[in-house]
């Protein structure tokens, strides 16, 4: 089997089994959205598509396509050094070959330092220290907020009906069907298994602040961030051309939620939000949550964090979303989220940061984490199910 095996630049002829890979790993809506991000990411509109070579690789048994990866490049904070990364995204591999298409995929991205990738499955992950790759174990600990259920448990009744009855559940559905205590407890004992979450709601007031919404990001964004990045010791550079092209022009992301904190009028702090679709057992949409990308402040107080996240919730809050999710935060932003009532807990999905050969400039390979600041946000396989 592995002898037939081998792993290839990404080609146009590749396109059509590319996608059904995808399809068959996360399904067909979001397959549909790995396509429509694919020049996104790899074609002009990446901006340091100039200062690197995108790769897109695939892995063909035969002439079939069995796993794919894109590596594109973003820029990096290290050591008080910007360096240019080519980060993974769109990962898959057909599970019987995962093992040997993975070796081969390594050993590619190896010839290609620095790379990194997170969100890799545990046994992937140590499959990559085999070829030389780092694993950087990033905090485990994500908040949540959880508002209202009618997504978990539309996805939990359609779980166990029949598919083409399933589809008809909605959590609009649900939510009208709610307003009966009698069809209330029918849906629970339909949903079956662990009780949903307990729904809560937002604070009413916050201190006052000046918070106002950005179109984009600009000169005066710049200026914080160059403030901002001096406490890290490696991060993404996140000046503004990196954020309007992650969230603002990112074509699956329609309308994410910019929020800027002004102090005597010059910005001070800003919030990137947008809300993400869950999908249910059959891979198919179902629910949305609401995901807290970016908290940038210069110094903020916990009282102005605190109306900072709460002017992005209360938009959510608004686009009916069932939760919202942060990661990846100060310990400032991890009291403000507590004082608003988000709770901790423990998701392994963003825990890990795999660097492929990745050279520190001023002391040799990165070893530790202490002074990383890297959010669900820069999670390439996040993105894909922003609306």
């Amino acid at each position: 089997m592995s002898e037939s095996m081998h792993v290839t630049e990404y080609l146009p002829e590749h396109q059509k089994g590319l996608f059904s890979l995808y399809s068959r790993h996360f399904g067909a809506w979001a397959a549909a959205r790995f396509k429509k991000r694919w020049e996104w990411q790899c074609g002009a509109n990446n901006p340091l598509r100039a200062l690197r070579p995108i790769s897109g690789l695939v892995v063909l048994h035969g002439d079939q396509v069995i796993g794919g990866f894109v590596l594109f490049p973003v820029p990096w904070w290290v050591n008080g050094e910007r360096l240019i990364f080519l980060s993974g995204g769109d990962f898959a591999i057909d599970d019987q070959f995962r093992g040997a298409a993975f070796m081969r995929l390594s050993r590619e991205i190896m010839c290609r330092p620095p790379a990194m990738v997170n969100g890799l499955h545990p046994s992937l992950r140590k499959l990559g220290t085999r070829v030389g790759a780092i694993v950087l174990p990033l905090s485990r600990i994500r908040y949540s907020l959880h508002l209202r259920n009618r997504g978990w448990l539309a996805r939990a009744i359609r779980a166990r009906l029949p598919a083409f009855v399933g589809r008809l559940v909605s959590p609009a559905t649900v939510g009208w069907l709610l307003a009966s205590r009698r069809v209330e407890g029918i849906l629970r004992r339909l949903a079956h298994g662990n009780e949903p979450p307990v729904g809560t709601s937002l604070p009413d007031t916050a201190v006052e602040s000046d918070i106002r919404s950005l179109a984009r990001f600009g000169s005066d964004y710049d200026i914080l961030w160059k403030q901002v990045r001096q406490k890290y010791r490696m991060t993404l550079d996140k000046d503004a051309a990196y954020l309007n092209w992650r969230y603002v022009d990112c074509p699956t992301l329609r309308e994410p939620i910019v929020r800027g904190l002004y102090r005597d009028g010059i910005l001070s702090g800003i919030v990137v939000a947008a809300v993400c679709v869950m999908l249910d057992a059959r891979r198919r949409p179902c629910g949305r949550n609401g995901e807290i990308l970016e908290l940038i402040a210069d110094d903020a107080s916990v009282d102005e964090t605190n109306a900072l996240l709460l002017s992005a919730c209360r938009e959510l809050d608004l686009k009916r979303v069932d939760a919202i999710g942060a990661s990846g935060h100060d310990d400032t932003v991890r009291e403000a989220l507590r004082t608003i009532g988000f709770r901790a807990d423990e998701d392994s999905r963003f825990d890990n940061l795999v660097l492929f050969d990745l050279p520190d400039p001023k002391t040799g390979r990165v070893e530790s984490v202490e002074g990383i600041y890297i959010t669900a946000g820069d999670g390439d396989l996040l993105n894909a199910f922003l609306l």
